[in-house]
């Protein structure tokens, strides 16, 4: 058990020296002084281990209860987080029954502290370590860490090394896993290095792997409104001529629209037959991008629904509302007014007020005026009476 003494604060102790032939006999004197002057009581262990400080973690450690196990797991990882080797120590002596270092070592691995990863390694002869470990490392791109766990650790690692470091564009990593590794990665690689733009590693993947991709990385290249990538994937990869396409295409075109990307509706448009859904007219409605809008109306079938005009209006895109109204017969509901109510778009209540029928519901004052939007109040009770 921890004891209930504390060591006195050095300041004190000087003194306390200097002057003992005079206070020797009231040490209860410096205690209650350093006491009074120990700041020390406003902290606790986790909180001076995040900032490095030993000393009044020894401190700390000499009054302190006990931490419970989670917490003092979360110190463990902490200190190896950091690289601090001295703050390991401390805790492993502060609690001696603490057993989880295996998970102390993948940690260190996932945040590059080789050094950390080589004393526990040496420190603990029969180290329970994970794959995780080398998958963690891969991930953050730490070759070094990597090379080292293959050379001198048995657990080895998965298929997620190489698939986030694809993901993330660590190409060296990838390179040397398939070149000394034979866990190999998925199809989530590709996807993924599409979803983070990291182009030359979907060229590699293709190149020198055989997983391919799924229709979700043509999904992610549009979302992400990457048109060369859409162009380079619709040209190389036979996964985007299967069947399972004709399915999940319209998701493409759907995302593109909602986010924007007016450049890569039109290619997909012009180069695909997939087509979209009312979610990509309601999708660019609601994200004020009227040019797609215009487009979709112009050129695709598939139209739009209420949510169009609803969402266009909670976000104050009037001139869409506009659109949608003179262009379109969808219409909108009750919740187009009490969404612009609540979110304070005067021009748009207004407008709704005049150009259509579908009023609102009580829920738009009480909306109104919980957001402070004094003047859609007073239009509301003047022109609404029925709310």
């Amino acid at each position: 058990m921890a004891s209930t003494w504390t060591p006195l604060l050095r300041s004190v102790d000087v003194v306390w020296r200097e002057k003992q032939q005079a206070l020797g006999h009231l040490p209860h004197v410096a205690a209650l002084i350093s006491v009074f002057l120990d700041s020390s009581e406003l902290w606790n262990i986790p909180q001076a281990l995040d900032y490095g400080y030993l000393h009044l973690l020894q401190r700390l450690g000499a009054t302190s209860r006990r931490l419970r196990p989670l917490s003092n797991r979360r110190c463990f990882l902490s200190a190896a987080q950091r690289g601090d080797i001295a703050m390991l120590q401390w805790l492993g002596a502060y609690d001696p029954n603490f057993n989880d270092y295996g998970a102390v070592l993948d940690h260190a691995a996932e945040h590059g502290q080789l050094h950390v990863v080589k004393w526990l390694d040496k420190t603990f002869q029969d180290l329970q370590a994970s794959t995780k470990a080398m998958d963690l490392a891969a991930a953050r791109g730490h070759l070094h860490v990597v090379q080292w766990l293959h050379e001198n650790r048995s657990e080895g690692c998965t298929h997620h090394a190489m698939d986030e470091a694809a993901a993330r564009g660590h190409v060296k990593v990838v390179q040397w896993l398939e070149a000394h590794r034979h866990e190999g990665c998925t199809k989530y690689a590709m996807n993924f290095a599409v979803w983070y733009r990291n182009t030359h590693m979907v060229h590699w993947l293709h190149d020198n792997r055989s997983e391919g991709c799924t229709v979700h990385a043509m999904v992610f290249a549009a979302k992400r409104g990457d048109l060369a990538l859409v162009q380079w994937l619709h040209e190389h990869r036979t996964e985007l001529l299967s069947p399972d396409l004709d399915e999940n295409s319209p998701l493409i075109m759907n995302h593109a629209a909602e986010h924007g990307h007016l450049d890569v509706v039109k290619w997909l448009h012009a180069n695909t037959e997939g087509g979209c859904t009312v979610d990509a007219m309601n999708g660019a409605a609601r994200g004020g991008h009227i040019e797609i809008v215009k487009f979709l109306h112009e050129h695709c079938d598939e139209g739009c629904t209420s949510n169009a005009m609803d969402g266009a209006a909670r976000s104050g895109y009037l001139d869409i509302v506009q659109f949608l109204h003179e262009r379109r017969r969808e219409g909108c509901s009750y919740l187009a007014m009490d969404y612009a109510a609540a979110e304070g778009h005067l021009d748009v209540v207004q407008f709704l007020h005049t150009h259509r029928s579908e009023g609102c519901s009580p829920w738009a004052m009480n909306s109104a005026a919980g957001g402070g939007h004094l003047s859609i109040v007073k239009f509301l009770h003047e022109n609404r009476k029925s709310v």
